[in-house]
């Protein structure tokens, strides 16, 4: 509230605060804005929070938790293979539709994680299959016969 907010920030203030919005800038401008908002405001409270019922309270939250971090990591390793896979094909398909017009020998793969990787050499009809691995971030770069 307004009057609540003049009455704490009283002796910080050139002046009173005429609207809510200034007090919300005021508090961005602050280092710990949180640490100040619970001196006076109670959140349990504001967000009309109870304590979890006797029921409940063998149940470990840290183990929740958990399971929901392993669980969006684990959905963000897949999406990231089907990004990969499908640059991939992209990838593929330029290099296949630009072959009459480069002459291209072979296949090679960049490698910029592990560049001992970059050594094998694959055939011109022998397309080299991406990701290999999860988290593989390797891509496909043609060899020209002018190389």
């Amino acid at each position: 509230k307004l009057k609540e907010a003049n009455e704490y920030f009283v002796d910080k203030l050139e002046k009173p605060f005429t609207r809510k919005d200034q007090i919300l800038k005021y508090l961005e401008s602050l280092d710990k804005p949180y640490d100040i908002l619970s001196e006076f405001i109670s959140f349990r409270e504001l967000f009309k929070l109870t304590s979890i019922p006797d029921e409940f309270k063998d149940i470990d939250l840290q183990k929740i938790f958990d399971s929901w971090l392993y669980t969006f990591e684990y959905s963000y390793v897949l999406g990231d293979i089907y990004d990969s896979s499908l640059e991939a094909l992209e990838s593929k398909l330029r290099h296949l539709e630009a072959e009459e017009l480069s002459e291209i020998k072979n296949w090679k793969i960049d490698d910029y994680s592990n560049p001992d990787n970059n050594k094998k050499v694959f055939h011109k009809n022998d397309y080299p299959s991406l990701p290999r691995w999860i988290g593989d971030t390797a891509t496909v770069e043609p060899i020209y016969n002018w190389e």
